[in-house]
């Protein structure tokens, strides 16, 4: 069964982080790990929501997605969304990443939040000092598969470090995308000094 919300009358967006509301850090998918947390917090609230449709009902995916975002922003009122959308290589993956980032990005401004997209390689490069996770073989190719499992290794191992428990890869993606946003907002910089 799928749930709709009614849109506010009053669209628009918070311009700045003056009223610390905190960050909410996504990494978007069918499982999408969310971290939250204020500016000034030394850990986010973790967790992760398993988005109803799959690939094969996508938009019963993105109402799903933006109901359960809606709901949270509702009750935790963050002043900055920010998520990593992936490169994905299939189209159906591409189609179902787009739409959910969409969503992310009209919850946002439905409920008049800050909303930006970064990509993943800057957060983990931001972070966990390396954007870049992949092997190679003895003939100096890169190895199919190891850079995503290599960089959600390391993701996970940053946040096991800093005591925080995540329960999959998710997670520790979100952690890593809100820690990057929470020293970028530290740092003052303008978000499109990013791109």
């Amino acid at each position: 069964m799928i749930c709709t919300k009614t849109m506010s009358s009053r669209v628009g967006r918070r311009s700045d982080m003056s009223d610390q509301g905190g960050i909410l850090a996504l990494d978007l998918s069918l499982t999408t790990g969310y971290a939250y947390g204020a500016v000034g917090a030394t850990a986010p609230l973790i967790g992760r929501w398993h988005i109803n449709g799959g690939i094969a009902n996508m938009g019963e995916s993105w109402v799903d997605l933006q109901n359960k975002l809606e709901d949270f922003i509702a009750l935790s009122r963050p002043s900055l969304i920010v998520y990593a959308l992936p490169y994905a290589k299939m189209q159906t993956t591409a189609r179902l990443g787009l739409g959910l980032a969409a969503h992310a990005e009209s919850s946002g401004v439905r409920m008049e939040v800050l909303v930006r997209e970064i990509p993943e390689g800057t957060a983990r490069k931001g972070v966990l000092g390396r954007g870049g996770f992949a092997e190679r073989d003895d003939h100096r190719r890169v190895i199919k598969g190891s850079a995503r499992r290599n960089a959600k290794s390391a993701a996970m191992a940053w946040c096991a470090g800093k005591g925080w428990h995540v329960r999959d890869d998710n997670e520790g993606d979100a952690c890593v995308i809100w820690e990057f946003s929470r020293r970028f907002v530290l740092s003052r910089r303008q978000w499109n000094q990013l791109v």
